[in-house]
């Protein structure tokens, strides 16, 4: 087995640990084109799970397992569908604190939360781009879903809601270009 190198170990490092953790993503936000992410929080009884899918409180059958003080945290979660450049969200970056029976839960969302999935799986994508990721980016994530209602069907675009002015000016250009 060959020795990895400090360079090695850090990228290591920072993929296990720091590239989809709750503050790794918070401050990736910032520089990368899309929106900014924000930081929800409640603060009040026991609702919000950690790990995913795993209950704060047993309903039924274990009255004894009731959590009074703790910290849990998740990444973000999320799986390759058909394709290894076919990202699927699965949950939010997170962190709890339990005192005394109480929950302070902070959650990591997009501003604008009907496009949750479209960010997600779009900053997915361009994390994981390995050159040129924004043109990248665009060129294989569509982002463009129609929702229907009783008024009819109406296409939304979301890259106009979750990139930034600045980005959304290049990806006009790109748009463009590409047709």
């Amino acid at each position: 087995m060959k020795k990895m190198n400090i360079i090695q170990k850090i990228k290591r490092w920072y993929v296990c640990r720091i590239k989809y953790s709750f503050f790794g993503l918070l401050i990736y936000s910032w520089f990368s084109p899309f929106k900014n992410l924000k930081v929800y929080c409640s603060f009040g009884d026991i609702i919000h799970g950690h790990p995913y899918f795993f209950p704060r409180k047993w309903v039924k059958n274990n009255p004894v397992y009731y959590k009074w003080l703790g910290f849990d945290s998740n990444q973000l979660g999320w799986k390759t569908k058909w394709s290894n450049i076919d990202y699927r969200y699965e949950w939010s970056p997170s962190f709890s604190f339990v005192i005394l029976g109480k929950q302070l839960f902070f959650i990591l969302n997009p501003k604008d939360l009907d496009s949750g999935y479209a960010y997600w799986e779009t900053l997915l994508h361009y994390i994981n781009c390995k050159e040129n990721a924004f043109f990248d980016t665009v060129k294989n994530v569509s982002n463009i879903y129609t929702k229907y209602s009783k008024e009819g069907k109406k296409s939304i675009n979301y890259y106009s809601i979750i990139l930034k002015k600045k980005w959304l000016k290049k990806y006009k250009k790109l748009i463009c270009y590409q047709v």
